[in-house]
């Protein structure tokens, strides 16, 4: 603008100099030359100022931000720092709202995640939305980085109103670290870390810093919020069953010692993970109650394999529920969807849908309800 303001006065001085020196040059005819160049010099300073009155106008519209110092991407996020909220919820419930979301999200770089949570109270007083944003946009990060892993998500105490929230990854992330550090420092990083600039603004709110470790052969991000339990921990039972014989084929460890704890205190008896416990579900001499299998071994397994699976399942009349590692392991669950008594299980899930698939089987084989119906994360359709 202020070119255009030097270009308009250096055009109109011109021209006032060249009318100048044709009125010098017929002085003797013309009277009071000066006044008229006056006149002539004023219009053009008048067009000049209404020039750039109007352009102010159209490049300042309302609604659009004057020019000024570039802001860059994280400073931005820096200033949209969110407000405590504190509330009485059940744990597991403002979880599982996500957990279908991890599912699908899980797929696009084949990740599997794993909720692990002990023995602890589901109750609490706590700032569950602010714990959940940065719990699972720290969450999209870390699938977005990982490919082919297993990601272990669990909680802990580590006082009585203290809980200490964790995402454990299989793999390390040494060629990220720095960058990493970088970000939850506050400084500048670029796009590809977009998703993890995001959480230091819940840090004010829940008095916490989100924290990194990473090993040679893993990964860890950790944070602590405060949480006052306002219940007893919960039980949980198969109904009508006594000590159940449950198999568990699940190739990764972490999944299995999880699944392994939780259905052993309900009181079950399980498998040890091992190359045989397929071969325990085949056997003739040993009926078990339910049989957990992970879809891809489904996949692995040959025709034969698996048609002798669904006989023996007919035989001896136990449950098959799928474990789906994510969205893409869905379709697994076709292999045996049309036989009875079949569900599907999704990673990551919370103990309560676990308890409700076993409580379904047995209320299945006792005839109490239509043995025709499914339940997929803890709900009947």
């Amino acid at each position: 603008m202020k070119k255009l303001l030097i270009l308009t006065t250096f055009l109109s001085a011109c021209l006032a100099g060249d009318v100048r020196d044709v009125y010098r040059a017929g002085a003797s005819e013309i009277i009071n030359s000066d006044f008229y160049i006056g006149v002539f010099t004023v219009a053009c300073l008048a067009f000049t100022t209404a020039f750039i009155t109007i352009g102010r106008r159209k490049f300042h519209a309302p609604g659009v931000v004057k020019r000024g110092r570039q802001i860059t991407f994280l400073e931005k996020i820096k200033c949209d720092y969110v407000q405590p909220s504190r509330t009485v919820g059940n744990l597991f419930e403002r979880l599982d709202i996500a957990f279908a979301a991890l599912h699908k999200k899980a797929a696009a770089n084949n990740n599997k995640i794993v909720f692990c949570y002990g023995d602890y109270p589901k109750l609490f007083e706590a700032d569950f939305e602010n714990t959940a944003e940065l719990l699972f946009t720290t969450l999209d990060f870390v699938l977005k980085v990982s490919q082919n892993a297993v990601i272990k998500l669990g909680a802990r105490p580590i006082t009585n109103e203290k809980y200490r929230f964790f995402i454990c990854i299989n793999q390390n992330l040494n060629e990220r670290k720095q960058s990493i550090l970088r970000v939850l420092d506050g400084k500048k990083a670029n796009i590809d870390y977009a998703k993890l600039a995001l959480v230091p603004r819940f840090f004010d709110a829940l008095s916490t810093k989100l924290k990194f470790e990473n090993a040679p052969k893993s990964a860890k991000f950790y944070f602590d919020v405060n949480m006052k339990p306002m219940g007893v921990r919960p039980r949980y039972q198969i109904k009508n069953s006594k000590n159940p014989k449950i198999v568990v084929c699940e190739e990764d460890i972490v999944a299995f010692a999880t699944l392994d704890k939780q259905l052993r205190s309900m009181g079950a008896q399980t498998i040890p993970k091992s190359s045989l416990a397929l071969e325990h579900a085949l056997s003739p001499v040993f009926i078990p109650n339910a049989v957990f299998i992970n879809g891809k071994i489904l996949r692995k397994m040959r025709s034969d394999d698996l048609a002798a699976l669904v006989c023996a399942k007919r035989e001896k009349n136990f449950c098959l529920i799928v474990l789906s590692d994510n969205a893409a392991d869905d379709e697994y669950f076709s292999f045996v969807s049309r036989e009875k008594c079949c569900y599907m299980l999704r990673q990551p899930y919370v103990i309560d849908e676990l308890c409700a698939i076993l409580n379904k089987t047995n209320a299945e084989k006792n005839g109490l309800i239509d043995n025709r119906s499914t339940l997929i994360n803890g709900e009947f359709f």
